[in-house]
């Protein structure tokens, strides 16, 4: 799923990890907490700050602080609601 960031609307991360939660990205079944982290999705790095985001990368939602690394561009837009609380944005 994409899901456009600009500096104008989301100053923060926290600011960002908001309206993430209140997007449709976040499903209560899959996020039950909200978005609380950010991961890359081809390294698993957790973002920290709203300036390592990069044009056109692709990044992992999560409620937890811990990364899982799976093929998310093969999963799609949200993953099963079993222990992983994860989705690709």
């Amino acid at each position: 799923m994409v899901y456009p960031v600009s500096a104008e609307h989301h100053r923060t991360l926290d600011a960002l990890l908001e309206a993430l939660t209140q997007s449709v990205i976040c499903e209560r079944t899959v996020l039950p907490l909200g978005v609380r982290y950010l991961f890359t999705a081809d390294t698993g790095r957790r973002v920290t700050a709203i300036d390592q985001l990069q044009d056109g990368a692709s990044y992992v939602c999560s409620t937890r602080p811990t990364f899982r690394h799976l093929d998310y561009n093969r999963i799609g837009a949200v993953l099963p609601s079993r222990s992983l609380h994860q989705a690709r944005i």
